[in-house]
């Protein structure tokens, strides 16, 4: 069964932007140290282009499970770490992060079935990484 913010996706807005990138929510904001730690899941639809799926973390909405109390990253930098896994235990299709020259810029690139080291090829998602849990951590500079 679909959840309602992939249908919300697939219905409104993938027929009014076309192809569309990523979709990061922010899961928390840890920014009790020297650094701004911010958590997220993605959700993948639509197409995969080749060098890597754009993951805009500048326009990252606010998950339904967020903890804290803004789901906002208060840095004007890109990110100086970025870590993305599958943490429903596909091992089929690798994740490869790319940090970005800013928040909206960073990529994230998948390997084919069972081709590590080899890139999906460019075109509709397989069913197999539709049905992944990707999560992820950014790391940014406080302002």
């Amino acid at each position: 069964m679909k959840s309602l913010l992939k249908l919300f996706w697939e219905c409104w807005v993938a027929p009014a932007f076309g192809k569309f990138l990523l979709t990061p929510t922010i899961t928390y904001v840890d920014a009790t140290g020297p650094v701004i730690r911010v958590g997220f899941n993605i959700l993948s639809s639509g197409n995969y282009a080749t060098g890597g799926d754009t993951l805009n973390l500048s326009t990252a909405g606010q998950d339904p499970l967020y903890q804290g109390m803004v789901a906002q990253i208060e840095s004007l930098g890109p990110p100086i770490d970025l870590d993305v896994w599958d943490a429903s235990g596909d091992i089929l299709y690798a994740v490869y992060p790319i940090l970005g020259a800013t928040a909206a810029t960073c990529k994230v690139k998948r390997s084919g079935s069972g081709t590590f080291g080899t890139e999906l090829a460019a075109g509709a998602y397989p069913a197999g990484i539709l049905a992944d849990k990707l999560m992820g951590e950014a790391v940014f500079n406080k302002l």
